[in-house]
């Protein structure tokens, strides 16, 4: 496997946290580890290799202000995004960088 590209695992974690997400929206990281029974840095890995089509906000941005610590941010998919189709590109994207 080259840099950059995801292994078939990788793959298919990102599909089942994209897919939680996209029935789940406004939801927070370790929600979507404890559903789906991932490691916590698992999800964020997996919202780090799908970060273009996610939109994330913190509850302190809800409450116009910094200074509290390890609240949630929550994530959902970007208007007009799916679950399949952030797979296709993932797996697009890698076939690309194979050859």
């Amino acid at each position: 496997m080259k840099p950059g590209q995801l292994s078939s695992k990788t793959i298919e974690n990102v599909a089942r946290v994209a897919k939680f997400i996209e029935l789940n929206p406004d939801t927070h990281l370790r929600e979507i580890a404890r559903e789906l029974k991932l490691h916590p840095y698992v999800v964020e890995r997996c919202l780090k290799d799908m970060s273009e089509f996610i939109v994330s906000r913190s509850v302190n941005e809800q409450l116009g202000g910094e200074g509290l610590p390890n609240l949630p941010i929550y994530i959902k998919l970007k208007e007009g995004i799916t679950a399949e189709g952030i797979v296709r590109f993932l797996m697009v994207r890698n076939k690309i960088k194979e050859g």
